[in-house]
């Protein structure tokens, strides 16, 4: 998996399935100038947590910002909202 255009969107909005380090992240958004993140709270990879949250938030601090982020509740991990850029997508939903 990697990060691309969310299926049938424009490319400003970014899919991120996968755990990317900040910096791979920052890269992303500032080349295809993204507006959007879809995210999760927390990933599971080899069965130890990964903070997806807080490295896209690394990741924007880094780029330059996005418009929104949206996170799906996955592990129900506490983290840090932003209440001006991002929501759940549960609630929008």
């Amino acid at each position: 998996m990697r990060c691309s255009p969310a299926r049938g969107s424009a490319r400003s909005i970014r899919w991120c399935s996968r755990a990317f380090s900040p910096d791979s992240l920052a890269q992303r958004i500032s080349d295809c100038q993204s507006r959007v993140v879809i995210t999760a709270d927390e990933g599971l990879r080899g069965g130890k947590k990964v903070p997806l949250k807080t490295n896209v938030d690394a990741a924007i601090a880094k780029s330059g910002g996005v418009d929104w982020v949206v996170v799906v509740k996955r592990t129900g991990a506490k983290i840090d909202m932003n209440p001006t850029r991002d929501f759940w997508y549960q609630i929008a939903a």
